[in-house]
């Protein structure tokens, strides 16, 4: 009897066990193709990480739904941040049917997969404030927010004063002069292809303006100082000084002699024509400003130009006569017109000068592009003074081309050094918004002073297990005397064994000059000097170890510093940085 009822029960027991398998395998299948789903939406969306969760939410969704997972019916899709900030985490819950279950109660199954992926952005360089380069005072009714644009509490390793200036050269200028990816020609410097800058980048340079979650929906004014190549010497010897004056114009008000002084002073960006034997003296290089949008993929190029901000000033290689400066005087208490005065050079030069106002949409890093190599277009600004005379331009607006990706001039020369800042239009917003360099930053140092500290690059805790990749180009060719030397210096806010050397100094560092073999290096410091590093690339190599970390929670936190210090009374010092965080920027986690 037993054996006829296992005969008759096996059958189904068997078929039992099969369509259970069956819907196993199928959960099996499901789950993974859930879990590639998963994956591809969080590396896709990481990207957007961090500060913009809202931006992620939304590509991780699409992404989720173009693998057949979207929201809603039986299928979720959740979307938060990892355990820091550059995380994101993906987890996709759907409902499966179940072929056999059903029979035995279970109709339908829940997959559920999630993927955390964390991401690496280049790292902004240079600074974490809302003011880039030295800020010279703003001139009431010329320029807003009159003085500094700094918070009225910055970040301590912020100032209006950090000894540098934001520079570019004319793709016409020799290599060895400094420009390491904005020139072409290429006689004596490193990575020369017979005659020409292997390195030339077309696209010029960016600078990441950096926006906060607090300042969406604000308006940002985007503020260049002496935005126009006008050459006057490093020193600023080449002005006319016969009528300068105060009160000359209605943008020198106060401060006239002070702004246009013939020496080093804090007005002084020093445009120049290096004038190597290797150079023509050439045309003076026009100047290219525009602001692009974020985007997902970290290319400042593959980003749409905010509609406004466009703007081109044209060089001048001619000195300056002070009448083209002086609008009026009050010898009797009214005022004398200048026929002489120039309203669009007095208006830029010298001063701080509004590129555009712009509200951001979303947080992230806007990018202000800035380049030598396009030719002015679009509409020239009306330069006409009060007495009727005409002047040649110096500013043109919304040119079409000005953003392209090559450019179509290549023998002007000269160096055209500014400063920029973004300035909220709520003060207390100040220190919710930075610019800073985007992986390469090319720099003038000209003051008195032969010492500078500034901010390098901000390498946020995620970043730990990784290494920071610092090249410099070009350094102390300016100087006099010995030389000097180059130090990377810990984030005053770190912590683990990266802050075991004293005064903060970096553990591990590692360097080489050109092709020669890394070096291990005290202190983290590099001695550098004209006969040694003229038209050369030094390398450090700054390790971050498994337990650094530092303070993200504002834009002042997780910056390593760079100290320059030169021998002689006076610098004249045109260097390219570059510094990044090396290692997979885009990866899984779990």
């Amino acid at each position: 009897m037993a054996a006829i009822l296992f005969a008759v029960l096996l059958p189904t027991v068997l078929i039992g066990m099969a369509a259970i398998a069956v819907d196993i395998g199928m959960l099996y299948r499901e789950a993974g193709r859930v879990q590639r789903a998963a994956d591809a939406a969080a590396l896709s969306a990481v990207t957007w990480m961090p500060g913009n969760l809202g931006q992620a939410t939304t590509t991780a969704r699409r992404i989720a739904a173009v693998n057949g997972y979207a929201a809603g019916g039986g299928t979720t899709v959740e979307v938060d941040e990892g355990d820091v900030s550059s995380q994101l985490r993906v987890t996709i819950t759907t409902t499966v049917d179940n072929t056999f279950g059903a029979a035995i109660g279970s109709p339908t199954a829940q997959v559920t997969r999630t993927a955390l992926a964390d991401y690496t952005a280049p790292a902004p360089m240079g600074s974490p404030c809302n003011t880039f380069g030295n800020e010279p005072p703003s001139t009431a009714g010329a320029a807003q927010p009159s003085g500094t644009a700094l918070p009225a509490a910055p970040f301590p390793n912020c100032s209006s004063n950090p000894q540098f200036w934001a520079a570019v050269e004319g793709p016409g200028t020799d290599k060895v002069q400094g420009d390491r990816y904005g020139t072409m020609p290429c006689s004596t410097a490193e990575n020369c292809v017979p005659g020409r800058n292997s390195e030339y980048r077309p696209e010029g340079y960016f600078f990441a303006l950096r926006v906060e979650p607090a300042a969406v929906g604000r308006s940002l004014a985007v503020q260049v100082y002496d935005p126009a190549y006008v050459e006057t010497g490093v020193a600023c010897g080449d002005i006319d000084q016969r009528y300068v004056a105060d009160r000359m114009s209605d943008y020198t008000p106060t401060a006239g002699a002070a702004r246009y002084a013939d020496a080093t002073s804090i007005y002084c960006s020093g445009d120049y024509n290096p004038r190597a034997s290797s150079d023509p003296v050439g045309q003076p290089l026009d100047t290219t400003f525009l602001v692009r949008q974020p985007n997902a993929t970290g290319d400042p190029l593959k980003s749409e130009v905010v509609s406004g901000c466009t703007q081109q000033f044209e060089g001048r290689r001619t000195q300056v006569a002070s009448e083209e400066l002086r609008q009026w005087t009050q010898p009797t208490g009214s005022k004398t017109r200048y026929a002489g005065f120039n309203p669009e050079l007095a208006r830029v030069f010298h001063q701080w000068v509004e590129l555009c106002s712009f509200t951001p949409t979303m947080a992230g890093n806007y990018y202000l592009q800035v380049r030598t190599n396009r030719s002015p277009g679009g509409t020239a600004v009306t330069n006409s003074n009060e007495s009727g005379r005409s002047f040649d331009p110096v500013v043109w607006r919304d040119n079409a081309s000005a953003g392209s990706r090559d450019g179509n001039v290549s023998t002007t020369t000269g160096l055209n050094s500014f400063a920029l800042r973004v300035v909220p239009s709520r003060a207390d917003l100040r220190d919710d918004v930075a610019v800073a360099g985007y992986s390469r930053m090319p720099v003038l140092q000209n003051a008195p002073s032969s010492r500078a500290r500034f901010n390098l690059i901000r390498a946020l805790p995620s970043a730990r297990g990784q290494y920071i990749a610092f090249d410099f180009f070009d350094a102390a060719d300016g100087s006099t005397g010995t030389g000097g030397s180059v130090r990377v210096i810990a984030p005053p806010d770190a912590t683990g064994s990266i802050r075991s050397g004293p005064g903060g100094s970096v553990p591990g560092c590692r360097g080489a000059l050109g092709d020669a073999a890394y070096t291990n290096l005290g202190e983290c410091t590099v001695p550098v000097k004209a006969s040694t590093h003229n038209g050369k690339i030094q390398q450090m190599v700054i390790p971050l170890p498994e337990d650094y970390s530092c303070n993200p929670a504002t834009l002042g936190g997780c910056w390593f510093q760079v100290e320059t210090n030169f021998s002689g009374s006076n610098v004249t010092d045109f260097t390219t940085w570059d510094a990044n965080i090396a290692g997979d920027p885009v990866r899984l986690i779990e």
